[in-house]
C-alpha cells in the first residue's frame, strides 16, 4: 500500500503538500500493526494449564470497523479538487 500510494506520488511531480498524507499514511499503518500484535480485549489465564486464551471482536463486527477505517483513510488521504470559479460573459471578451 505504501509503495503504490510512493509511485503514485512520484507520478504527480512529488509535491511537497502531500507528504503530510504520505506521514498520515506512515502512522496509520504502524497503528494498524502495533494493534494486531498487542491490542486484544481481553487475556484470561487458565489457571490449570497456564495458557492463554484471548477474546476477540465477534465476526459481524468487521465489517462496520473496516469500513470506518476505510472511510477515515479515505477521507485523510483524499486530495483536494481545485477549485473551480465560474466565468462570466464579460469575463470572455
Amino acid at each position: 500500500m505504501l509503495v503504490t500510494w510512493l509511485v503514485s506520488l512520484k507520478n504527480e511531480g512529488g509535491e511537497r503538500k502531500y507528504w503530510s498524507q504520505t506521514l498520515i499514511l506512515i502512522i496509520g499503518m504502524a497503528m494498524m500493526l502495533w494493534i494486531n500484535y498487542y491490542g486484544y480485549l481481553d487475556a484470561v489465564i487458565d489457571d490449570k494449564t497456564g495458557n492463554v486464551t484471548y477474546s476477540t471482536i465477534a465476526w459481524p463486527w468487521f465489517i462496520p470497523i473496516g469500513s470506518a477505517v476505510a472511510f477515515i483513510f479515505g477521507y485523510l488521504l483524499a486530495r483536494k479538487r481545485p477549485s473551480v470559479t465560474a466565468t462570466t460573459s464579460t469575463d470572455l471578451q
